[in-house]
C-alpha cells in the first residue's frame, strides 16, 4: 500500500536516465547491477480485446449516508476487509470491501491524539495500523485499523512530502524529506517502528533558475515488491540491501533523456515541463508515468506512445499484454488509483462512470444495470477492481 514521491537533480541523472546497456558498473554502490530491459514494441502483439478489459473489472459503489458524504478523493487503499479513502476534506473514510459505510479514521482538531490536516496515509498491513501524515506539523499519527489512537511521532524538521510508501513488509518507510545536508528533496528512509532515520536515499538537485520543483507521485507497491521510478526517466529502481537500486529499463524506440538535454530547455519552473518539451521538439521519451507493482504483476504507463502495459512475471516468466483502447478505465495517471496484490485499485466519481457509461453498455457488462440503477449525482464515488488473475486469464 504504497507510494513515492521523487524530484529531479542532475547529479544522480547518470544513475537514472540513458542507461543503455543491460550491465553496467553503478559508481554509488561500488557493485555490479544487472538492468534487465523491457521493451514497448514488444506490447504490441499481445493487445487484449477492450470487452476483455472490460470483463476483468468488477465494481463497488461506496454507500452514501448523510453522515457519509466524501469530496474530492486524494488517495485510496484496500485491504482483505477494509477500502480506506482520503479525501481534501482532511477525512479517512473506512468501508467494507461490499461498500459499506463502517467508519473514519482519527479526527481533525487541536487535541493530543487529532491531527491538523491529513496530507497522505499509508496502511501498514502487516503490523495492523494506519499511518497518517500530517505535513503542517510534520507529525505522523497512528492508529488501528478499527480507529483506536496508538502514538504520534514528530520530525525535528520540515518533510517535504506528497506521498510514501512502505516496503519490506512494512518494515520501512519512504517518503519525500527537506533535511538533507546536500540537497533541498530527497528520498528518505525510515523505520516504520519508530521513524528513526536509515538513510537518504537518491537526492535530486532542481532544474531552474529559482529550484522550483514539481514532486509527484510516481510509484505504488503492494506485498514484499518494493519499486521506484524518477521524473522522465525510464529506469525502474528496486529496494535492495537498504538501498534504491536500478534494475528494469524500459525501451521504447526513443531517446533517453539526458542531463545535457535537460540543461538545454532550462531554466523552468517544472520538472515535468521540460520532459515533454524534449518529448515533443526532439524525440526524447518522457519515461514510465506510472507504476502500480505487485509480487508478481505490474501495470505501467509509457505516455510517449499513449500505451497503458501489464507484466505478469509469474515463475520468471515475462507474459505481457496491453489494452486494445485508451479509456478512463485504461489510464490511470489522474484520479486515486492503488493496487492490492491481486488487483489494480481505481477510485472512480459520479462523472467518471458517466464517461464509461457507453462503454460498459457497449459490451454487457455484467453488472451495469444494477451499478447505473443506484448511482445519483450526489453519490459516493464507486471503487473499480481490475483483476490481475482474469486480465491474464
Amino acid at each position: 500500500m504504497n507510494t513515492f514521491i521523487i524530484s529531479q537533480r542532475v547529479f544522480f541523472l547518470f544513475l537514472l536516465l540513458g542507461l543503455g546497456a543491460c550491465q553496467q558498473k553503478n559508481k554509488d554502490l561500488d557493485t555490479d547491477v544487472s538492468i534487465e530491459e523491457i521493451h514497448v514494441n514488444d506490447f504490441d502483439e499481445h493487445a487484449i480485446a477492450y470487452k476483455d478489459f472490460v470483463y476483468a473489472y468488477h465494481f463497488v459503489p461506496l454507500e452514501t449516508t448523510d453522515s457519509c458524504l466524501v469530496g474530492n478523493v486524494l488517495g485510496v487503499e484496500v485491504t482483505e476487509e477494509r477500502i480506506f479513502i482520503l479525501d481534501d476534506k482532511d477525512k479517512l473514510w473506512v468501508f467494507d470491501t461490499d461498500g459499506k459505510y463502517v467508519g473514519r479514521i482519527g479526527t481533525q482538531g487541536p487535541g493530543p491524539e487529532e491531527y491538523s490536516h491529513a496530507s497522505k496515509f499509508y496502511v501498514n498491513e502487516s503490523k495492523g495500523h494506519i499511518g497518517i501524515l500530517d505535513l503542517t506539523s510534520n507529525r505522523v499519527f497512528r492508529y488501528t485499523l478499527d480507529n483506536k489512537f496508538i502514538n504520534q511521532i514528530r520530525f525535528e524538521f520540515d518533510l517535504a512530502c506528497t506521498g510514501v510508501v512502505t516496503v519490506n513488509n512494512g518494515e520501512t518507510v519512504l517518503l519525500l524529506s527537506s533535511n538533507s545536508k546536500q540537497e533541498k528533496y530527497n528520498y528518505a528512509a525510515y523505520d516504520e517502528s519508530d521513524f528513526s532515520l536509515i538513510s537518504y536515499q537518491i537526492p535530486f538537485r532542481i532544474l531552474g533558475e529559482e529550484g522550483c520543483s514539481n514532486p509527484m507521485l510516481l510509484a505504488h507497491n503492494a506485498g514484499a515488491s518494493s519499486l521506484a521510478l524518477a521524473m522522465n526517466s525510464d529506469t525502474i529502481y528496486q529496494w535492495k540491501e537498504n538501498r534504491l537500486q536500478p534494475a528494469f529499463l524500459v525501451e521504447g524506440g526513443l531517446k533517453h533523456i539526458t542531463a545535457e538535454a535537460l540543461m538545454e530547455k532550462t531554466p523552468h519552473d517544472c520538472a515535468t515541463a521540460v520532459g515533454i518539451r524534449l518529448s515533443r521538439e526532439d524525440g526524447y521519451s518522457m519515461g514510465v508515468q506510472e507504476l502500480y507493482a505487485t509480487d508478481r504483476y505490474w501495470c505501467l504507463e509509457y505516455p510517449s506512445k499513449d500505451m497503458t502495459l501489464f507484466v505478469d512475471w509469474e515463475q520468471g516468466e515475462k507474459r505481457m499484454l496491453r489494452p486494445e483502447k485508451a479509456t478512463i478505465l485504461s489510464t490511470f495517471s489522474f484520479g486515486a488509483t492503488s493496487t492490492t496484490n491481486t488487483s489494480l485499485i481505481r477510485c472512480l466519481s459520479v462523472g467518471d462512470m458517466e464517461f464509461i457509461k457507453e462503454d460498459l453498455k457497449d459490451n454487457n457488462h455484467p453488472e451495469f444495470h444494477e451499478l447505473y440503477g443506484r448511482l445519483t449525482e450526489d453519490s459516493n464515488p464507486v471503487i473499480g477492481v481490475l483483476d490481475y488473475g482474469k486480465l491474464f486469464k
